[in-house]
């Protein structure tokens, strides 16, 4: 599918996946000991000595300890957010599938309607010839010819509605599927392509 609601829980589904792995990384104690260190200490000899170590060490250990809670709690958020955009994008899909099911149950049901219509345009049209026949021998008066044409007419101008019909449902499947917008986005392109060229050529 290139339906752009799909292609957005996809991308909310990608970016939670993301928030989770951030949020488990945000759990684990992060450790620069060259930089805790280094303004640990006054002096290149402080760097290494054992309480300047103890301390910084300490505290970094300390400060995510008291903290887990609430890093465990966005990791709980991110997990139940991801599982929500996965029932979100099976519901989208489930969705998108019945439309183009929908879609092209229609487009079966119009291409029967097309085929019918066709088929009483020929017949009608039939008629309408053997009527002339049928005048020229005066079998028939033309005041009948004239209600025989009236019915091709009708018949033919049926026949052209229906072809429209036709036309609307290959349009609602090309929706359905997403092509609809992929469509949009290349005719706004050439649409800004076309403007940049002429641009380029007026003086």
């Amino acid at each position: 599918f290139a339906r752009p609601d799909i292609r957005m829980v996809e991308a909310r589904m990608r970016a939670a996946d993301a928030n989770i792995a951030l949020a488990r990384a945000r759990i684990l104690p992060s450790l620069d000991l060259s930089g805790q260190m280094g303004y640990a200490s006054a002096s290149i000899a402080s760097l290494f000595q054992p309480q300047s170590l103890l301390v910084t060490t300490v505290g970094a250990l300390a400060a995510t300890i008291f903290d887990g809670g609430q890093r465990r709690g966005e990791k709980a958020f991110a997990e139940s957010y991801y599982e929500e955009m996965l029932e979100t994008y099976a519901k989208t899909v489930l969705q998108a599938v019945r439309e183009v099911e929908g879609a092209l149950a229609a487009l079966r049901a119009a291409h029967r309607r097309v085929d019918a219509q066709k088929a009483a345009t020929r017949a009608a049209l039939n008629i309408y010839k053997h009527s002339h026949e049928a005048l020229s021998v005066g079998a028939i008066d033309r005041l009948t010819l004239l209600e025989q044409r009236r019915q091709y007419q009708r018949s033919a101008d049926e026949s052209q509605r229906m072809k429209s019909e036709l036309l609307r449902g290959y349009a609602n499947l090309a929706y359905a599927v997403g092509l609809g917008s992929v469509l949009a986005v290349d005719a706004n392109q050439t649409d800004k392509d076309s403007l940049q060229g002429g641009g380029d050529v007026m003086v």
